[in-house]
């Protein structure tokens, strides 16, 4: 499959993002064992995270959040799986954070790398 740019604005970005009382949430799609990592929008306008780590013994999950911990400067404290924690599709939750915050810096990321893959 050809990897091709798949382009998206920070509103597209923002509109995946939920606002609750003090926090954000957003629905993913993990891809464990991935040669490389990058966060993507994906062509159904979904965000995705290739994660190295395999999908064994929680390893997958400790690494989502050691990567969107130090891709998006956010404390690893405030980050968590509310919901998904055994499948690929998670519900991530930002305590403390807008998710005017959170799709901005998820903006930034793939912005800068451009690491925008279609899956």
């Amino acid at each position: 499959m050809s990897e091709q740019p798949n382009i998206v604005t920070k509103e597209e970005v923002l509109a995946l993002i939920k606002n609750h009382y003090g926090s954000a949430s957003i629905i993913v799609r993990v891809t464990p064992g991935a040669r490389r990592e990058a966060l993507f929008v994906r062509p159904e306008k979904t965000l995705g995270i290739k994660v190295a780590a395999p999908a064994v013994e929680n390893r997958a999950n400790e690494r989502l959040i050691e990567l969107l911990s130090k891709s998006l400067k956010i404390p690893k404290s405030a980050i968590s799986i509310g919901k998904g924690a055994h499948t690929k599709n998670k519900e991530i939750i930002f305590s403390g954070f807008s998710s005017e915050k959170i799709a901005e810096r998820i903006y930034a990321v793939i912005s800068k790398h451009r690491e925008l893959f279609k899956t």
